[in-house]
C-alpha cells in the first residue's frame, strides 16, 4: 500500500498530513520548517510525486498538489491503476484542502515579493489551524497495519 497526501494549490498542508503519518504525531513547527516539501509549491511541481519516506509497517508516503480539481486528479490516478491491472488500494490518496483557497494565492504572492519566511509563518498557521483534520487524517489510523 502506497500513501499519497493531495493538497490543493499548494505542499504546507500535504507536508504536514505526511509528516504526522510518519512520524505517528504532530511534530513542532521548527520540524515542519525543516520539511524539504513544507513550502509553497511552483506550478512546474503540479501532480509531480514526492516520496516523504516510508512509514513503519514499510509503506512509502508521497505528497503532491494539484491547481484544480482535485477530484478529477483522484479519478485520473484510479483510472492509471486500472490500465495497468495494479489493484485499486495499491495507492490511496488522501485530500488535505484548506478551507480558504484565498491562503494559497497569498503564499504565493509573498514568495513572488521575495518573503519567503513570511509564506512559511502562513503555512505554519494554516496547518496549526488544520492540526484536529490533519490528525484525524493520518492514514496510520485508517489501515490495519496502523
Amino acid at each position: 500500500m502506497n500513501y499519497l497526501y493531495l493538497g490543493l494549490d499548494d505542499l504546507y498542508l500535504p507536508a504536514a498530513a505526511a509528516a504526522v503519518h510518519l512520524q505517528r504525531r504532530f511534530p513542532t513547527e521548527e520540524e515542519l520548517l525543516q520539511l524539504p516539501y513544507f513550502r509553497p509549491a511552483c506550478p512546474a511541481e503540479e501532480g509531480r510525486l514526492h516520496l516523504a519516506g516510508r512509514d513503519m509497517f514499510g509503506h512509502k508516503v508521497y505528497l503532491t498538489f494539484v491547481s484544480e480539481h482535485p477530484d478529477l486528479f483522484v479519478r485520473s490516478l484510479n483510472s492509471l491503476l486500472a490500465v495497468f491491472a495494479l489493484p485499486g488500494d495499491t495507492m490511496q490518496v488522501i485530500p488535505v484542502l484548506p478551507d480558504d483557497p484565498r491562503v494559497r494565492t497569498l503564499c504565493r504572492l509573498l514568495v513572488r515579493l521575495g518573503l519567503p519566511a513570511a509564506a512559511n509563518k502562513l503555512g505554519l498557521r494554516l496547518v496549526r489551524n488544520h492540526k484536529s483534520d490533519l490528525l484525524g487524517l493520518a492514514a496510520w489510523g485508517k489501515h490495519p497495519g496502523g
